[in-house]
């Protein structure tokens, strides 16, 4: 690792040749490539947007290319596989596609051009790059790109090398398209007769001693995948293998170095190196990717983003969620139109683990399309392929438990249900404000009061069925959540037990005016206060409150509070007085009452 002060962080950054040329951060990887060697020669290799694929695709390109032998050393020559490299080493040519490069809207007929034009002028470029070494002539045809394509298999034929075909994002655009509602257009892309599962015929029938002797296509889930199977069927997943757990993605260890070099050229305090780190873990740790969850890894792309900032400036990033990662927003808003979707992200939001006997790889869009299969170890395979849930453990029966990976991907969740919530700009206004009003005032009456009169009418006679003190803490949750100047926390463990919901002021920010909170939510249904709704509607809130049980769950969520708010303070290392608490109970989904467990006003 170079010296602190000359940390170059490798954000947004996929070019190996300019990363380790220009001195950049590179955490070696290279070591893997004698297993992928090893596992097959066509490979499919799935991760989450930003875990670092582009950049792993463009590592194997310089190795594995024949144009860049002259180079082989003073690329390589630091690095695990520049140590002991492979028989293999640039001893190809190399035809790199980039499927994210496809135009999604327009119709299929724009796509289609698109994608043709995309694999002509890599073709075009692949031509003027090895013109030298090959003996025949690429004709490279503007109107007919397969023509291309064939044409170039026969001029590699004409020389003792062969072919490697590298996929970056193979499933990018066809996502796109399925996840935006075109079903229509999806399946002309991927059907019997489609566009992607002709061209991935075609890739497959090269590998028949045609030119193509490798494959390795990257992409984040393999809905795409199982539609083209018949013309791509060579391929093996070998994303959950374990030897390949830490391909993409930083480990703990790697974290913990580079942000004390960091810290360290900052001239920071041993102390504000490890109130960093619990920041990055709890906002960008938690990925894991094989059954065996060997060790959790951080997303690199936050991690570079958290880095840099904290390098430059010497504090830590206002907006803790790059917008790099929003995208994957899309994924969420797409399950939620699924049968039972909605009741899954606010099982998650509501901190609630998902149990599974295994993770799916069967996702074709006829699958999509089913509702009789979209059972919720569907829904959550799919979230675990796209990194919005992870690997936590497994039961004492042997099944998966999974959750969400961390503050961050929590914010998506919360923001997606934020959108149902509040559907127009007046709402979102008027819920920032009431929010901030117990935030900065600690003044609960506003934010209480609006949830009972614009959220609670919202949910309609059926939810009383699922209701629980859990549907009103998501939804307190859902209101108040940010990451400017708070870590929410839902459900957080602390040494006395879990705090229904914690609003921890994040360390860079308490030069503000602004109060950690603790609130305990109590629920008490129609049927435990002997009321109809429209009875509990004309009492009014004192009336409410000298109920006997109204009483008593204000007593349990005072006590609790108080619990709670003792062991917080102990683990941030504040003032227990600084912790404001709240008790908040909700009656049925009509009324909602609360109490300040100090002062005990309303």
């Amino acid at each position: 690792m170079k010296p602190y002060q000359q940390l170059k962080f490798p954000y947004g950054i996929c070019d190996f040749k300019s990363i380790i040329r220009e001195d950049y951060v590179y955490l070696d990887r290279t070591k893997y490539i004698h297993q992928i060697e090893n596992m097959g020669k066509s490979i499919l290799f799935l991760r989450p947007r930003r875990f670092g694929k582009s950049l792993l695709l463009d590592t194997m390109q310089n190795y594995y290319d024949i144009a860049m032998k002259e180079e082989f050393n003073n690329l390589f020559e630091k690095l695990d596989i520049g140590k002991n490299p492979t028989d293999l080493h640039n001893q190809y040519f190399v035809l790199t596609l980039d499927f994210s490069c496809v135009r999604t809207e327009g119709g299929v007929d724009v796509i289609e051009t698109s994608l043709y034009n995309h694999i002509n002028a890599t073709i075009q470029d692949f031509k003027e790059k090895y013109q030298a070494v090959l003996k025949k002539k690429i004709d490279v045809q503007k109107e007919n790109s397969m023509w291309s394509f064939y044409s170039l298999l026969s001029s590699v034929l004409s020389t003792p090398y062969k072919l490697y075909l590298m996929i970056d994002e193979y499933d990018s655009f066809a996502n796109s398209v399925l996840v935006s509602g075109e079903q229509s257009e999806y399946q002309s892309l991927v059907g019997q007769n489609g566009l992607l599962r002709y061209i991935f015929r075609e890739f497959k029938s090269a590998t028949r001693g045609k030119g193509i002797d490798r494959i390795f296509a990257t992409g984040v889930s393999p809905i795409a995948m199982s539609d083209v199977s018949s013309g791509a069927n060579i391929l093996q997943n070998r994303s959950q293998a374990i030897q390949l757990n830490q391909l993409c993605g930083l480990t703990h260890d790697e974290v913990k170095h580079l942000l004390h070099q960091t810290c360290r050229a900052c001239q920071l305090p041993e102390s504000k190196y490890h109130e960093a780190l619990g920041m990055m873990e709890q906002w960008y740790e938690g990925y894991s990717f094989d059954f065996s969850q060997h060790e959790r890894l951080y997303n690199p792309t936050l991690c570079f983003y958290f880095l840099q900032h904290l390098k430059e400036l010497c504090t830590y990033p206002r907006k803790i969620l790059d917008a790099n990662l929003a995208p994957d927003a899309e994924k969420l808003a797409f399950i939620k139109s699924m049968p039972g979707g909605d009741d899954i992200l606010w099982q998650l939001i509501e901190g609630k683990n998902i149990l599974l006997s295994e993770i799916h790889d069967d996702f074709g869009l006829k699958h999509m399309l089913d509702a009789a299969v979209q059972d919720l170890s569907f829904i959550a395979s799919y979230l675990w392929y796209g990194g919005v849930l992870s690997i936590k453990g497994e039961t004492g029966m042997g099944k998966l438990l999974l959750n969400v990976p961390n503050l961050v991907i929590k914010k998506l969740y919360i923001e997606e249900s934020r959108r149902q919530l509040l559907p127009d700009a007046q709402l979102k206004n008027m819920a920032n404000d009431v929010s901030a009003q117990l935030c900065e005032k600690s003044n609960m009456a506003p934010l209480a009061q609006f949830v009972e009169k614009n959220i609670l009418p919202i949910f309609s006679n059926r939810d009383y069925k699922y209701a629980n003190e859990l549907t009103i803490k998501t939804i307190f949750l859902t209101l108040l959540h940010q990451d400017i100047f708070f870590m929410v926390a839902s459900e957080q463990e602390h040494r006395r037990g879990y705090a229904d919901l914690a609003l921890i002021v994040r360390p860079d920010c308490r030069k503000y005016k602004l109060f950690d909170m603790v609130i305990e939510f109590k629920y008490l249904s129609l049927k435990d206060l002997g009321m109809s709704g429209v009875e509990l509607r004309k009492k009014t809130t004192q009336d409410l409150k000298a109920l006997a049980c109204v009483k008593e769950m204000f007593t349990d969520a005072r006590n609790q509070s108080i619990r709670y708010a003792e062991s917080i303070a102990d683990e941030f290392q504040i003032s227990h007085k600084q912790i404001k608490k709240w008790a908040v109970v909700a009656l049925g989904f009509e009324r909602i009452v609360w109490q300040d467990v100090i002062s005990h006003q309303l």
